[in-house]
């Protein structure tokens, strides 16, 4: 029953990202991940964050506080440290999940923003050097070994740096996919490198690997309401640009914390406990970048600034500037 619930889900994520191209490519291939006791969490959230999973039984949670956060936060004195993915050891006693991946460099690599048709031609020019290629031979039913060879992968087509990223954080796919009349549709998926590595603060994802300040071209936000049935009403934020720049300046310095288990705040979307995820006291931010690379964020109201492709982690930024960005982008 899981694996149809996201199998449907990322189906309806990739439709919804098809902008510009009246067609739909094949589906990625699964992939099942192991991931130890920590690394579970980051998983089950991306799920969430990224399919917008939601289970019907599920409780509404209260917004977080300052408290919750910091108990897990306060694992590492240097930071926060983002667990590795485990690969597979057996099917009988992993904690499994699915998200589409690649392996490079020792590192693995996990979906973040897609892009097709003409939105993939408004980045191609940031495709860069060609590193190899990625078959898509991983499934449910691979060896471990076949994980550790580098290129595995669950999505197929050359792999490239990405031109203006550091290949430690960002790579992408390109392939072409047929089109509804045939004719080939330029496809373009990027993933980020955002396990196994530690984050003090905001300016150690959202500046020096996002590059976000100074680069926004385009906000838009979409209610949370819309966000989570996988609407695309999508409107364009009225902010000050002084404000907008504190927000950046704030988020930066802020501390990264987890969210990932206190209390009743669940790690599992499908446990039927409820979780951060379930409060409805969010915004979702779509930046356009000076790039045509599109950054999602999400807002949780206390503070809590996420990068949607990173899941769980969040840093926190409370007080005005904060309240002012988050309610004038849909947060209720």
């Amino acid at each position: 029953m899981k694996s149809d619930l996201l199998q449907d889900a990322i189906g309806a994520v990739r439709d919804e990202y098809i902008q510009d191209a009246d067609l739909a490519p094949a589906r990625k291939k699964r992939v099942w991940l192991k991931w130890g006791a920590m690394a579970a969490c980051l998983c089950l959230v991306l799920a969430a964050a990224i399919f917008g999973l939601k289970n019907q039984t599920t409780t509404e949670a209260p917004t977080p506080s300052g408290e919750e956060f910091q108990g897990a936060a306060a694992q590492i004195s240097e930071g926060l440290y983002i667990p590795a993915v485990e690969l597979p050891e057996t099917s009988d006693d992993a904690v499994y999940d699915m998200i589409g991946l690649v392996v490079y460099n020792g590192a693995i690599y996990t979906q973040a923003e897609d892009y097709f048709g003409d939105a993939a031609q408004r980045v191609d020019d940031l495709v860069g050097d060609y590193l190899g290629y990625a078959s898509g031979s991983i499934d449910e039913w691979s060896e471990p070994e076949q994980y550790a060879q580098n290129f595995a992968s669950n999505v197929s087509g050359e792999v490239y740096a990405v031109n203006g990223y550091d290949t430690d954080f960002r790579i992408c796919v390109r392939t072409e996919v047929e089109g509804e009349n045939g004719e080939p549709v330029l496809w373009i998926q990027f993933l980020d490198h955002l396990n196994g590595i530690t984050l003090k603060t905001g300016e150690d994802l959202f500046a020096s690997r996002l590059h976000i300040r100074g680069n926004v071209e385009r906000i838009q936000w979409q209610s949370h309401d819309d966000w989570n049935w996988g609407g695309s009403n999508l409107q364009d934020a009225e902010l000050d640009p002084d404000l907008w720049e504190e927000f950046l300046r704030q988020v930066e310095s802020g501390t990264f914390l987890c969210a990932r288990n206190s209390g009743n705040q669940q790690t599992d979307p499908t446990s039927g406990e409820a979780s951060i995820y379930d409060t409805p006291n969010q915004a979702h931010l779509i930046l356009t970048m000076a790039d045509n690379t599109s950054v999602r964020l999400r807002l949780i109201a206390g503070g809590y600034v996420g990068y949607d492709a990173l899941g769980w982690y969040f840093v926190r930024i409370p007080g005005e500037v904060f309240d002012a960005v988050y309610h004038a982008c849909g947060g209720t």
